[in-house]
């Protein structure tokens, strides 16, 4: 595939994260992390990112001990 092929398919790629995931994805981004599970990773500390940090700790330690 040629580089405008990959340029293609990443801009699929950008898009469906932004109307599925909702997470603005540069197409740079795309390319930063050609590996699917790094990408993910990334994906994942944006979304994260969205939350109070205290809310996260709260909800991290209610997994943690299930009956408290």
């Amino acid at each position: 595939m040629n580089g405008s092929g990959h340029s293609l398919l990443a801009l699929q790629v950008v898009s469906r994260v932004r109307q599925i995931i909702e997470v603005e994805l540069a197409l740079a981004a795309v390319f930063e992390k050609p590996v699917l599970s790094t990408l993910a990773e990334w994906i994942l500390e944006q979304r994260l990112a969205r939350f109070d940090p205290e809310t996260l700790a709260r909800l991290a330690q209610r997994v943690r001990e299930p009956g408290a």
